[in-house]
């Protein structure tokens, strides 16, 4: 088993795509900090009577709605990228049926595969998104700004969260690719999926249902919960200032949205795997 974890991990680092993937996920925080630190930026005297002109740095607001969770988001997309990218390759050139001569064992050669892509999804999104945090941290206390108690472990242990997503991210990646055999095939399917998932939603009423939104539950994933307001009411419905109907929903109720999607796609690609032929 460590054996094939060490083959796959040095067939990942052949991939000049997967290169420039990983190099993005290092790269696009990097820019996000710089410009977040460049905007909030220590106001001149000059301009002390137009202070609401400038943002100043918050750690708690980066955390619960702001860049945060942005970053991590776009390192989970990343990585669905790096995992469609890593397994179309093998279908394109056909070099899937040469490593099955290697390992016979379809489910083991599919576990396998997804187990590195885990892996390294999750090392390397900890060590940028720790990276982006400390950077905050640091520049927080150049400005002797206050931080609250606690504000930090939040912080990190937000990078942790937003380090398993991006793990997952990329395994579901590498599952619908498994499944179609194709990346080109698995991006147009995600393309579709974004481009028309609002229409569907909004035809289908699911829009109403905050618990059935992937940014509600990605956010309640993230910083803990995430609450919306709708002026459609039920009549068990929690109603407060306004008349607004309040929803809640928890991390505890993302994660079976989360796993419920995985493990869908996930068993659809093993059972093909193992029971289609592999040219």
């Amino acid at each position: 088993m460590i054996g094939l974890l060490r083959v796959e991990l040095t067939r990942l680092r052949w991939r000049r795509a997967v290169l420039l993937l990983l190099g993005a996920a290092v790269a696009v925080p990097a820019i996000i900090f710089a410009f977040l630190v460049h905007d909030t930026r220590p106001r001149p005297d000059d301009f002390t009577d137009y202070d609401y002109y400038y943002a100043q740095l918050s750690i708690v607001q980066e955390r619960t709605g702001g860049s945060g969770i942005a970053v991590a988001l776009i390192l989970a997309m990343l990585f669905v990228l790096v995992g469609t990218t890593f397994v179309g390759h093998d279908w394109n050139t056909g070099s899937m049926s040469n490593q099955l001569l290697f390992e016979p064992r379809r489910g083991r050669v599919w576990l396998v595969k997804a187990a590195m892509l885990a892996v390294v999804a999750f090392v390397v999104s900890l060590v940028v998104l720790t990276a982006y945090w400390s950077g905050l941290w640091a520049v927080s206390v150049h400005r002797n700004l206050d931080l609250p108690d606690h504000a930090m472990v939040a912080a990190y242990k937000q990078g942790v969260l937003g380090a398993f997503f991006a793990s997952v991210a990329a395994v579901f990646g590498y599952a619908l690719t498994m499944f179609f055999r194709s990346t080109v095939a698995t991006l147009g399917v995600l393309f579709g999926i974004a481009a028309a998932g609002g229409a569907l939603v909004g035809a289908t009423g699911l829009s109403d249902h905050a618990q059935a939104m992937p940014w509600t539950n990605y956010e309640a994933y993230m910083v803990g919960s995430s609450t919306t307001y709708d002026w459609d009411c039920f009549p068990n419905d929690t109603v407060v200032e306004h008349g607004a109907c309040e929803t809640v929903v928890t991390r505890a109720e993302s994660l079976p949205y989360f796993g419920v999607i995985l493990a869908v796609v996930a068993v659809g690609s093993v059972v093909t795997f193992r029971r289609r032929d592999v040219p």
